[in-house]
């Protein structure tokens, strides 16, 4: 089969420059090249379409397509799935469905597909973008780590009083499966129920999800007074101090997204209103990765400082700070110690 990059610049759809660029993007960031192509602009859907198709031997789908597709035939397959295997049904034509997806080739997404739908399907393929953005128009909410959820009424009273503005335990349980959520909070008790009718209907919950065992179901829990949920992982960011003679030493962790350039940031203006920070080094080998937000938390922090220095900086931190032009503004080491040595003969020059 002939490659993606090579059809395209067969068809000068991109320059070989272009190509380069998407291909190390994949490298050090994942993804597909033709995402990676879509979001630097080096290619239009269409012509990224047109390339699939002739690459896959089927026919495209557009994003706009999809998005005009109808919910009931989108909600064939539960959205948890969906996004898995990247799938969205959008035409139903003579008792054959139509489905766009980015891996139309593969044997077992194929067979997955039609062991949900139990009807024969024409595969499309369409960029992961146009399939997602089809998707998370669905259910916002899709691949939350918690729904809270109004569990005033049973399902009979929610049908009856539909104007209430209320719902009920089951009817979240279906919305939190079909969204992949992570963990179903059910809350906005009946004021005249017990402690006792409250957890049955969490067991009743429970029990209901239990009967689908495609895919583990949410987690179901009780509001209660004080209850606290740490939805901590190991991509939030963390942000450690230490002196080291008159240098500071940050010690950075996790992602540095647009979330970690706001905790370093106020932790680096707290501790600049302490302290002299002139000279500071940043240890960065538990960086996971880096965004532009990231990368303009640190400029800025350069800013402020005589001396700054980057130590320890994993590869594909790296890179981006290379991708984004901006390695010259720092001294980078590869080791703490270094960069301390560094910044100490820098300053016993200077005296």
């Amino acid at each position: 089969m002939k490659r993606l990059g090579e059809i395209l610049l067969d068809r000068g759809a991109i320059a070989i420059a272009e190509l380069h660029t998407g291909l190390e993007a994949c490298h050090y960031s994942g993804g597909r090249l033709g995402t990676q192509l879509l979001k630097f602009g080096f290619v239009d859907e269409h012509a990224l379409l047109d390339a699939l198709s002739e690459q896959l031997g089927v026919p495209s789908v557009s994003a706009a397509v999809l998005r005009r597709a109808p919910d009931s035939l989108r909600r064939m397959i539960p959205l948890h799935v969906a996004r898995r295997i990247q799938v969205v049904v959008f035409e139903k034509k003579n008792g054959n469905l139509s489905v766009a997806m980015t891996t139309p080739r593969n044997p077992a997404a194929i067979e997955e597909v039609v062991s949900y739908l139990g009807l024969d399907i024409t595969p499309h393929v369409a960029t992961e973008v146009g399939i997602l953005t089809a998707l998370d128009g669905e259910l916002f909410f899709g691949g939350a780590d918690i729904l809270i959820f109004d569990a005033m009424f049973s399902v009979r009273d929610s049908i009856i009083r539909e104007d209430w503005g209320h719902s009920s335990a089951l009817i979240g349980a279906d919305i939190a499966r079909q969204a992949g959520v992570k963990q179903l909070v059910l809350f906005h008790h009946d004021p005249a129920a017990g402690d006792d009718e409250i957890w049955r209907i969490r067991q009743a919950t429970v029990e209901y999800m239990s009967q689908d065992l495609s895919s583990g179901p949410p987690e179901v829990l009780v509001a209660t007074e004080g209850l606290e949920i740490n939805l901590s992982d190991a991509h939030d960011f963390r942000v450690g101090t230490h002196m080291v003679g008159d240098v500071v030493v940050f010690s950075l962790g996790g992602r540095f997204d647009a979330n970690g350039a706001e905790i370093f940031e106020a932790q680096f203006d707290e501790l600049l209103e302490q302290r002299d920070m002139s000279r500071i080094v940043l240890s960065m080998q538990d960086v996971t990765d880096i965004s532009m937000a990231g990368v303009k938390a640190l400029l800025e922090a350069r800013k402020q400082t005589y001396s700054m220095a980057l130590a320890g900086l994993p590869n594909n931190v790296h890179r981006v700070l290379e991708l984004a032009v901006t390695t010259d503004f720092f001294a980078i080491y590869d080791e703490v110690d270094t960069a301390l040595e560094a910044l100490n003969a820098s300053n016993n020059e200077r005296h």
